[in-house]
């Protein structure tokens, strides 16, 4: 869907992918499913902060009962997501994401 709106994107079958891949420091923001096989969303966000690692996150879930209040615990969260979703509603999440991260990154 996001790449259908423009945007570059990168999808990865496990938390466990994300974080072996190259160009980590690369993330604009992530969108990210609460329930991943292994290790779930919120422990890859939990991890991320413990990291270091301030990167704008669009939560989502398909499951009842399985969203967090919205700006939950985790520094970079930016919406819950309960799926399915408009893409309005993704675009405007990725969006503000985006903006986040602009906001965090000093101008040189």
């Amino acid at each position: 869907m996001l790449r259908a709106l423009g945007f570059e994107a990168e999808t990865y079958d496990s938390a466990d992918a994300f974080l072996g891949r190259s160009g980590a420091d690369t993330d604009i923001c992530l969108v990210l499913d609460i329930h991943l096989r292994r290790m779930s969303g919120l422990v890859l966000a939990d991890w991320l902060d413990q990291q270091g690692r301030s990167i704008p996150i669009v939560f989502m879930s398909a499951q009842e009962g399985s969203l967090p209040e919205p700006r939950g615990s985790h520094k970079g969260t930016i919406a819950f997501l309960r799926k399915p979703f408009d893409e309005s509603v993704l675009l405007e999440a990725v969006s503000r994401a985006r903006g986040a991260c602009r906001e965090a990154t000093p101008a040189v």
